[in-house]
């Protein structure tokens, strides 16, 4: 069922019988908001006949049937919808072969909360990810950095900043501060690697953004 369709049930009885097999179709189809209402010459609205023909009926069991309504199909906010069950002859009582219900598209509001959760849930996500990248790019404008010679080859390392006491990452909590969050290969014009005359830097490592959790 899509996140817009909601199921409607009713139970039809005949003088206190379930009945079974029955092929329950919509008689009226009414738009209240189109309607007007109030008026001493109201104008019943009624939807088209097309539209109510995708709304099939089924038989579930023991008396109970359902139908599908699709919010996103229609327009209007409640419908009123009369449903005949039979002819007169097949009830005890001719009246309790119709069935008469309101739709209001609030019925909806089950779906509708559990988007707005999910929308919820993916925009915190989103939120969190983007912040975990803020705090990297903090870290790196606000750290130090250093050129140092690793397996002869000189390299710039780039440092997490430290929060007020000198011992944590300031921003990605979880960093090693003596660690560098990256390093590059520092290079001169001809490729030769140089801690004086740096051309170009190439990186050889980066430490990963965790998610915050």
């Amino acid at each position: 069922m899509s996140d817009n369709k909601v199921r409607y049930t009713f139970y039809l009885d005949n003088a206190g019988q379930a009945v079974t097999g029955a092929t329950p179709v919509f008689e009226q189809f009414i738009d209240v908001d189109a309607s007007v209402l109030g008026h001493p010459n109201p104008t019943v609205e009624l939807v088209a006949a097309a539209a109510v023909a995708g709304v099939p009926i089924l038989e579930l069991d023991f008396g109970f049937y359902c139908f599908e309504f699709d919010w996103d199909v229609f327009s209007g906010d409640s419908y009123l919808v009369k449903i005949t069950c039979g002819s007169s002859t097949e009830f005890v009582d001719p009246a309790q072969r119709f069935i008469i219900m309101k739709l209001d598209r609030t019925s909806n509001v089950e779906n509708i909360v559990d988007r707005i959760e999910t929308a919820s849930t993916n925009i915190t996500t989103s939120a969190n990810a983007l912040t975990s990248r803020i705090n990297r790019l903090l870290e790196v404008e606000l750290g130090s950095w250093k050129i140092e010679l690793e397996n002869s080859v000189y390299v710039l390392n780039l440092y997490p900043a430290l929060d007020a006491a000198g011992a944590n990452a300031r921003y990605e909590t979880g960093l090693d501060i003596n660690q560098p969050i990256a390093t590059y290969y520092l290079q001169d014009e001809t490729g030769i690697s140089s801690a004086t005359n740096p051309y170009q830097r190439i990186q050889k490592s980066a430490t990963s953004i965790k998610p915050l959790t």
